[in-house]
């Protein structure tokens, strides 16, 4: 009861199964596993086919259909997306501050999040979840932390602000996904 008062998050883990999945027949294979064996959600994890930065139409319907499937069985669906730990371009990395280049992040390449490509992520992440009602986003990054000595992201000004800036795109999105219900692992 004490946990449930002073910090309710704690309690409202969902059950869920991790799937990497290779087409949609498998999604919906484990969705009826889910069902089947009491799970409350099924993640889409690292590695599966489907791509949540593909905001096209026919990407947003197929997962849309997925998501509507899910909900009639009862199970929430979520899907992981790979933020840190890649290489995007020259202009969208975090630049070293003590290099002037790419590279040299926590854990190596990194975007920031402040770049047009981050931001253009950061849309496409609201997008996604607008659309196609999935209820679980597993991410893997940004990690605060990452300095940017870019003076061209529209996101932040230089490497002064840009730990801030960024930390606080990341909390925009956080808070944006939790008003809506989605779940954050």
């Amino acid at each position: 009861q004490m946990y449930r008062v002073i910090a309710p998050w704690t309690t409202a883990n969902p059950i869920f199964m991790h799937v990497v999945s290779k087409n949609d027949a498998e999604v919906y294979h484990a969705i009826d596993q889910c069902a089947a064996t009491g799970y409350e959600a099924l993640i889409l994890s690292f590695g599966s086919h489907i791509n949540m930065e593909d905001v096209s139409a026919k990407n947003i319907d197929r997962c849309a259909k997925l998501a509507d499937y899910a909900h009639k069985k009862g199970i929430r669906i979520g899907i992981y997306s790979l933020f840190s730990s890649r290489r995007i371009s020259e202009k969208d990395d975090v630049i070293n501050p003590k290099t002037g280049k790419t590279g040299g992040a926590f854990f190596g390449n990194a975007p920031c999040f402040g770049s047009k490509w981050g931001l253009a992520y950061r849309d496409k992440v609201k997008t996604f979840f607008t659309e196609t009602k999935f209820d679980i986003w597993e991410n893997d990054g940004p990690y605060p932390g990452d300095l940017c000595a870019s003076t061209t992201h529209p996101g932040h000004r230089d490497v002064e602000d840009s730990q801030w800036r960024q930390i606080e795109i990341q909390k925009g999105l956080y808070h944006w996904l939790n008003a809506r219900g989605v779940y954050i692992n």
